[in-house]
């Protein structure tokens, strides 16, 4: 047996050709080790090896182990040679006795040569332990006894077949013997030329050569998956010039379907380019917005009984440094108008005192307090219209944004339906809180966007539809976010989340083009693709089998 790794292979001389006579008399440890030796210990070695086995046993031990075992066992004078070989206690002992002989052996081979198992010698591995030593022993000997049980085997049955007939002497018996292991030796050298044959074919095909196992044999390497001639899961077969149909209508039978250009207006603002950010930012949220919110701030103060009331420069004073918070961030916002200069902003605390803007943040009204549900007497009516109406709070802010962000600019043909975050840690919320540990924003508002694929542009959201009992289907809520775009044959892109065939049929219905990824088990899909062995008795394991198809294979199917 081969070790395991041979490092600094290249510091050794080839191991010397074995002639049939030498494979005779020297021993299957000697083969094992000799692999690692110079020129220098190999002869010594193979003088060691060579003399008579068992002698340096009985020096040692006193009596050979096998004979002590054997004694134990008592084979008894009316009582067969090959009776003996049935009983499982004898031949237990008897393996036991020849592993401890080999190993021994093994052992003694290497301190006679004074060749200890470092990282130089015949192992060629980096500091070993005994746990280590141990096994890789242990290895070796199995290695020897299985061969070594073949050969027993073939004898035994060569033995047998003498016994029914009767008639053969001793001496046909051990000649009929020695033909059998003659037999065995010579198909065990052929097997081993006919594999370094192809192993040299192998090699000058340019292909590598399988990795050794942790056992050190060299197990053959499993072939890739191909795809198929017609590179397809389910191939027709010769006589076949195509598929029927399934049930469902799908076919392989490709016919040209004509794809309308894209009637679209060209792509960009619908206002003329500015220089300066701030207009830009009023272009979506405008000045009228900020006038409403004072107004409605203004009521919430006289209310609580503030006689000093806001402005529009104040209120947009206080978004401003919600701007400014958001580039430079301080656990605390206290620590603005710190006297600390590691904390201190000198644009926040010149623009406001700390003291202004927690007022101007607790009476904040982005609705008119006097139309909230809130000030519904009826619990069961206020809880409903809560329910049914979520963003009450700023319901008026959100619709002139949504509505300067659809009208303000002009989407290109390709766009993209995908969900988003708003983090949010509270527990107060009157909107359904999300909570998705593998996600960048762990907890937080789920929205569901229609974005331009080239730039990135948000111009539909909705929040996630809350309704009893099942939840909102995933076609309804990809309708909801790209019916503005309809009719002008976008390309719409989803993922496996959103596409499906009922959705691609009413976004076709729309003249509306959809792409996307699409799960196995989604409904609608052709029979000989699904990997459930009820639906696709025959093939369900080809379409298991094509995450591993190289790059380039495709399975093409159609259906109107």
């Amino acid at each position: 047996m081969p070790p395991k790794c041979i490092k600094g292979a290249e510091n050794f001389s080839s191991p010397p050709i074995l002639t049939n006579a030498t494979s005779e008399i020297m021993s299957r440890e000697a083969r094992a080790l000799q692999l690692g030796l110079r020129e220098g210990e190999r002869e010594i070695f193979m003088k060691e090896i060579m003399e008579e086995p068992g002698k340096k046993g009985r020096r040692e031990t006193g009596k050979h182990p096998a004979k002590k075992v054997a004694k134990e066992g008592g084979t008894g004078k009316g009582r067969h040679p090959l009776a003996q070989m049935h009983n499982p206690t004898y031949q237990a002992r008897l393996k036991e006795a020849r592993r401890q002989e080999l190993t021994l052996a093994l052992r003694r081979s290497c301190g006679d040569l004074a060749i200890p198992m470092t990282t130089k010698t015949y192992r060629a591995v980096v500091d070993i332990s005994d746990s280590e030593e141990e096994a890789y022993l242990d290895d070796v000997v199995d290695q020897i006894l299985e061969e070594e049980e073949e050969e027993v085997e073939l004898g035994n049955t060569c033995a047998s077949a003498e016994l029914e007939t009767g008639e053969t002497t001793s001496t046909e018996e051990q000649l009929q013997t020695d033909d059998c292991r003659q037999q065995s030796s010579s198909t065990e050298e052929t097997t081993e030329e006919d594999e370094d044959e192809m192993g040299g074919e192998e090699s000058s095909q340019g292909e590598e050569s399988p990795a050794p196992a942790k056992d050190g044999r060299r197990r053959k390497k499993k072939p890739d998956p191909q795809p198929d001639s017609d590179n397809d899961p389910n191939p027709p077969q010769t006589d076949d010039e195509d598929f029927p149909p399934d049930n469902l209508g799908w076919t392989r039978s490709l016919s040209k379907v004509k794809v309308k250009d894209f009637t679209g207006p060209q792509q960009g603002p619908n206002f003329r380019k500015k220089r300066d950010p701030v207009k830009y930012f009023l272009k979506f949220f405008p000045l009228s917005l900020f006038l409403l919110k004072s107004t409605w701030t203004n009521t919430n103060m006289r209310k609580a009984g503030s006689r000093l009331l806001t402005s529009v420069e104040e209120v947009k004073a206080w978004f401003g440094i919600h701007m400014v918070m958001g580039l430079t961030k301080i656990p605390y916002y206290q620590n603005y108008w710190s006297f600390d200069p590691g904390y201190y902003n000198r644009l926040i605390a010149s623009t406001m005192t700390r003291h202004r803007f927690d007022t101007i943040t607790k009476h904040l009204a982005c609705a008119d307090p006097n139309t909230s549900p809130e000030m519904i007497v009826d619990k069961i009516q206020r809880y409903r219209h809560m329910r049914s109406h979520p963003l009450y709070p700023l319901q008026p802010v959100w619709d002139e944004v949504l509505s300067n962000c659809r009208d303000k600019y002009t989407m290109g043909q390709h766009l993209a339906i995908d969900e988003a975050m708003i983090k949010y840690s509270g527990f107060k919320a009157k909107v359904r809180k999300f909570f998705m540990p593998l996600k960048p924003i762990r907890a937080g508002f789920k929205l569901y966007a229609t974005a331009e694929s080239s730039t990135g542009y948000l111009a539909n959201f909705m929040l996630h539809p809350y309704q009893k009992g099942k939840p909102a289907k995933m076609a309804d809520i990809a309708m909801a976010v790209a019916w503005p775009f309809f009719g002008l044959y976008h390309k719409i892109y989803t993922d496996k989340l959103y596409t499906s065939l009922e959705l691609a049929r009413r976004l076709l219905a729309e003249r509306t083009y959809l792409t996307g990824a699409v799960k196995l088990v989604s409904k609608g899909l052709p029979v000989d693709f699904s990997s459930n062995q009820d639906k696709n008795p025959h093939h369900h394991r080809k379409v298991k089998e094509l995450g591993k198809m190289p790059r380039g294979s495709f399975y093409t199917r159609q259906l109107g």
